[in-house]
């Protein structure tokens, strides 16, 4: 029965051309979204589950009265907790290098070059994470002077030629040098590891850095009062982590800890990428799992329009089937052989698409992989999941797609289905609700997509941002402020440079800055202010006019005097619109310039103060004249490699820095995107599959209208109605879910767009008109026809 079944379906398939491609098509295109979202949330679900111990692993995380976590804190608690936590079978600290003062570079063939991923660590971090070590052995911190392990790509970027274990490898640190050990190479860490590291020292190398830059901070790091270690925690297999974690406020009992407030719980190795977002002073590669969770809900929105395109075929195909299936019936054959044959025909449809959609999917992935943030890479250590999820996929949505046709025909009463009766309305209702549960999807992805292009433009074009044109970002590092005075005044002559300045802001747009707390006289609450460390021509060189008085005086440092610039909304907040020449937070106030944002749109502009301090330095910027890009990037080269010798040249573009800002909505838009224009085009083959299939049952209908005289318009009105109907209808509540879910996404701004009425309007109007152009293409064939010969149609 099973070989008959598979013989007949192939027939079936085969002898209906033009339906199969449409069908085809149609699975095509919603296997391959979907199989491409979810390898993403595959790949995002990972995340350190690479590990052998990864269930046992647990990081320390620090919480304070504020409720503000971090992973960091400090290098004492190891000592403090050690052989007392139960269950505890190791503990590793790590400095992350955002915490190591300086910049890293290794000499490498006798060029120092910058070092990417360097971390100070417990020799016992080898044995948590089960690093495999290629060459050497762990365990040598006490045997050898500043040992350094290094992983197996950094080695062959470096020193090509080869490396010899205990060699002594020279590192620059501001112009020291330090040499350090060879201890090992090891395997690098799975492309799913959230911890980046190429090289890895121990922690006594990080107190010399300290020792010799940072002599207070030294200290600070050898008491409770530091927050820059990390601390991974390997728990037995059993151990209660809630039980465990009550019991360190007693373990901490006479350090001084319990007095501040901060409260110490653990998390999950597995949950830190994808559960860290609200953390600050966290080095670790983290994830959005709200984008996770979308991009799932998108496949499975994609994969039920595809199946609903086939199964809004197979039903109004299946009344051409009619006779067949009484025929079959009057012979004898069982409701549940009928139901069988129908289903296999659908899954065995379902499974042609699936290597064309595996092909597709190859073909695309390079592009989609090239995204920032962003990959698609089908991991071989993943590879089974995928088979397994692909494979049940396609059967899952061959059977949900043949379904309701298997059930229906198999129904059928077999007199009814001999005289080749359609479908009553009644019959029809399900099929309806499939092309309003269609258009609805359609419908909704195209207004958030509207919005949510709308709300990205609005972060690249508004009244509040800097002028993002031709300007240069170049960062520097203490003690390169001593030198920089030289290197401006080589600025002041290079052909093509507008104007310069400086800040203490490591980047624009800017992801981190101080703010303090200020109560000024006549407040009992206190105020944030953000602090802004600026050169004078700051606010030119960003193109942003002073509103009242004037730029810095660059003598007032030689007069022991402090001067500032506020902003707009520091003068409203703390009322000071005419107090130009007094003193906020114990600075002059020379200026008041307008609202600008130093951040992305998801944060409120706060008060701010932009205190004169060349000092402080550590980003030149350069304003420059469009079109004189390269030449004016050629002389800086020059004029730096003349003031730092020993450092190499960087630099970045503002424009490229707010894109990088605003990536994870970038790619959300164009996500978003892709998936309405898969939308329309399952949706469209659809529409125009089940035209065609109403066209050709209504050809001598239509031919009769025109002999008595109804016009053309007329009965193009008529073939369109229904399916207008189906339109309002999925507007009806496209509109309320759309404009809910993009409230939600909206809320992650401040400064946003309004879900507009016109963008819905918009979007309302262009889906109607698809819908229409669909019909009125085959409406239009059919009245082409010759009545005379339609009459003849059977």
């Amino acid at each position: 029965m099973l070989r008959n079944a598979l013989v007949t379906s192939y027939r079936t398939i085969v002898n209906n051309k033009t339906y199969t491609i449409i069908n085809l098509i149609g699975l095509v295109l919603g296997l391959t979204a979907s199989f491409i979202l979810l390898v993403y949330a595959i790949n995002e679900t990972s995340y350190d589950r690479c590990f052998s111990k990864a269930g046992l692993i647990y990081r320390i995380i620090f919480t304070d009265t504020k409720a503000s976590s971090s992973p960091c804190g400090n290098s004492m608690l190891k000592a403090t907790l050690a052989g007392k936590l139960p269950g505890c079978v190791s503990i590793a600290r790590i400095v992350h290098e955002s915490n190591i003062p300086g910049k890293m570079k290794i000499n490498a063939g006798g060029v120092l070059k910058e070092t990417s991923n360097f971390i100070c660590a417990d020799p016992e971090l080898l044995n948590i994470l089960d690093i495999r070590l290629i060459r050497g052995k762990a365990g040598l911190n006490g045997q050898i002077r500043n040992p350094v392990y290094i992983s197996e790509s950094a080695a062959k970027r470096y020193f090509p030629g080869g490396l010899s274990l205990y060699r002594v490898i020279e590192f620059s640190n501001s112009h020291r040098l330090y040499h350090l050990t060879l201890a090992g190479i090891f395997a690098d860490l799975p492309w799913n590891s959230t911890l980046k590291a190429d090289f890895i020292a121990g922690l006594g190398f990080q107190e010399q850095l300290l020792g010799d830059f940072m002599p207070d901070r030294l200290e600070l790091f050898r008491s409770f009062n530091d927050f820059s270690v990390e601390s991974l925690c390997e728990f037995s297999p059993g151990t209660d982590i809630k039980a465990v974690t009550m019991m360190i406020p007693k373990l901490m009992a006479g350090t001084g800890w319990n007095e501040k407030g901060v409260r110490v719980s653990f998390q999950p190795l597995r949950d830190i990428y994808l559960q860290s977002a609200d953390f600050w002073n966290d080095f670790h590669l983290t994830g959005n799992r709200l984008s996770v969770y979308t991009y799932s809900w998108l496949a499975i929105f994609i994969l039920l329009l595809a199946g609903i395109n086939y199964a809004i075929l197979s039903t109004a195909r299946s009344a051409l089937r009619f006779k067949e299936i009484g025929i079959r019936k009057v012979l004898g054959a069982l409701k549940y052989e009928l139901r069988l044959q129908i289903l296999i025909e659908s899954v065995l449809l379902t499974f042609m698409a699936f290597p064309l959609a595996l092909f597709v999917m190859g073909l695309i992935d390079p592009r989609i992989t090239g995204m920032p943030d962003y990959t698609i890479t089908m991991y071989a250590s993943n590879l089974p999941k995928y088979i397994v999820l692909f494979a049940g996929i396609t059967l899952l949505i061959g059977i949900l797609s043949g379904l309701y046709v298997a059930i229906y025909l198999a129904g059928l009463n077999p007199i009814n289905a001999l005289k080749a009766r359609f479908f009553s309305p009644k019959k029809f209702s399900l099929s309806k609700v499939f092309i309003g549960f269609q258009l609805f999807i359609t419908l909704s992805l195209l207004i958030c997509m509207i919005t949510i292009y709308s709300q990205i433009r609005l972060c690249y074009v508004n009244n509040l941002s800097i002028s993002r044109s031709g300007i240069m970002l170049i960062p520097v590092q203490p003690p390169d402020y001593n030198t920089y005075s030289l290197l401006k005044s080589k600025l002041e002559k290079t052909v093509g440079v507008l104007s310069y300045s400086g800040t203490s802001l490591f980047q624009l747009p800017a992801n981190t800055s101080i703010t303090v707390k200020t109560r000024m006289e006549g407040y009992n609450d206190m105020i944030s202010v953000e602090i802004v460390y600026i050169d004078r021509n700051f606010f030119s060189a960003l193109g942003i006019p002073i509103e009242m008085g004037r730029d810095f005086d660059t003598a007032s440092i030689n007069r022991n005097e402090i001067e500032c610039t506020l902003n707009e909304e520091a003068t409203r907040v703390f009322k000071l619109q005419n107090r130009l020449g007094g003193i906020f937070n114990g600075a002059n106030i020379v200026g008041i310039v307008k609202n600008f944002n130093l951040h992305t749109l998801h944060d409120r502009i706060l008060p701010t103060e932009y205190i004169f301090n060349p000092f402080a330095v550590n980003t030149v910027i350069v304003h420059y004249r469009q079109g004189a890009e390269q030449n004016v990037i050629r002389d800086i080269r020059k004029a730096w490699e003349g003031t730092f010798p020993n450092k190499p040249f960087s630099y970045s573009f503002y424009r490229q820095k707010l894109r990088s800002a605003y990536q994870k909505e970038n790619n959300f838009v164009i996500a978003v995107a892709i998936f309405t224009i898969l939308a329309f085009i399952i949706t469209g083959m659809g529409l125009f599959g089940l035209a065609l299939l109403i066209s050709e049952r209504k050809t001598k209908e239509t031919a009769i209208r025109k002999l008595f005289g109804a016009s053309n318009v007329q009965i193009i009105m008529r073939m369109q109605k229904e399916f207008l109907i189906y339109t309002g209808i999925a507007t009806a509540f496209a509109i309320p879910a759309s404009w809910v879910l993009m409230e939600l996404w909206l809320k992650e701004f401040y400064y946003r767009v309004g879900v507009s009425i016109w963008v819905m309007l918009l979007s309302v109007i262009t889906v109607t008109l698809f819908v229409s152009a669909i019909l009125l293409v085959r409406t239009v064939k059919v009245l082409r026809a010759n009545p005379i010969n339609a009459l003849k149609y059977e």
